[in-house]
C-alpha cells in the first residue's frame, strides 16, 4: 500500500492537482543527464537514485529550480546497476517529484529544495531484464509516469492532501483520501 503526500510548497493555498501534476511531468519533463546513485559517483548503486532536467554532470551543479525525481529503496535494500545486463536491480519503495537536488554525504542521501509529491510504500523488487524496479525507473527517466500509475492502480493507496486546495484523484484500489486545510476536491 502506497502513501502519496501532496505539498503546497509555496503556501499560496492553490494546492496540488495530482492528475494534472503527473500529466505535466509526462508532457514536459526531459532528463538532462543519466542521474546519480547516492553512493560515491564512481559507484553504480546506492540507497537512492536521482535525476533532474539539469544537464549538470554533478549533483552540486543542479539548479534549485530544475525539476527532479528522487527514487529510494527504503529499508529493504538498495539499487544496483549491472553493466553486463544494463538493468537496474533491487528494491524500490519511494518516488519524490520536486525541484532542485542536493546530496549529503553524511547521511548518504539526496534532498530536493522543494518536494511537491512524495510517494512511499511502493514495495517493488526485482532483478534481471524487465523487472519491476528497472521498468519503473526507466519509464520515469524517459519522462513518463505510466508505469507508476499502473503500479498505483494495482494497489490500495492513502493520499494525503496539502494545506492548499488540492484535487485528489483516487486510483483503482480501495484508496483512502484525506484532505488538508484547503478546500479540496476528491475525484473518484
Amino acid at each position: 500500500m502506497a502513501t502519496i503526500t501532496l505539498s503546497d510548497v509555496n503556501n499560496d493555498g492553490v494546492g496540488v492537482d495530482l492528475a494534472s501534476y503527473l500529466a505535466d511531468f509526462d508532457a514536459n519533463f526531459t532528463r538532462g543527464s543519466y542521474g546519480f546513485f547516492s553512493e560515491t559517483a564512481a559507484d553504480f548503486g546506492g540507497d537512492q537514485y536521482a535525476f533532474s532536467e539539469s544537464s549538470a554532470s554533478t549533483v552540486s551543479g543542479t539548479p534549485s529550480t530544475s525539476d527532479s525525481v528522487v527514487i529510494g529503496s527504503g529499508s529493504a535494500g538498495d539499487f544496483s546497476y549491472s553493466l553486463t545486463s544494463h538493468t537496474l536491480n533491487g528494491t524500490l519503495d519511494s518516488v519524490s517529484f520536486g525541484e532542485g537536488l542536493s546530496y549529503a554525504s553524511s547521511t548518504d542521501s539526496f534532498t530536493q529544495s522543494v518536494t511537491d509529491v512524495a510517494i512511499t510504500g511502493l514495495g517493488l523488487s526485482g532483478s534481471g531484464t524487465g523487472n519491476a524496479v528497472h521498468t519503473l525507473i526507466y519509464d520515469l527517466m524517459g519522462g513518463s509516469t505510466s508505469v507508476l500509475l499502473n503500479t498505483l492502480n494495482a494497489q490500495n493507496n492513502t493520499i494525503i492532501g496539502s494545506s492548499g486546495a488540492d484535487t485528489i484523484n483516487s486510483f483503482n484500489g480501495n484508496d483512502t483520501l484525506t484532505g488538508g486545510a484547503g478546500s479540496d476536491l476528491f475525484v473518484f
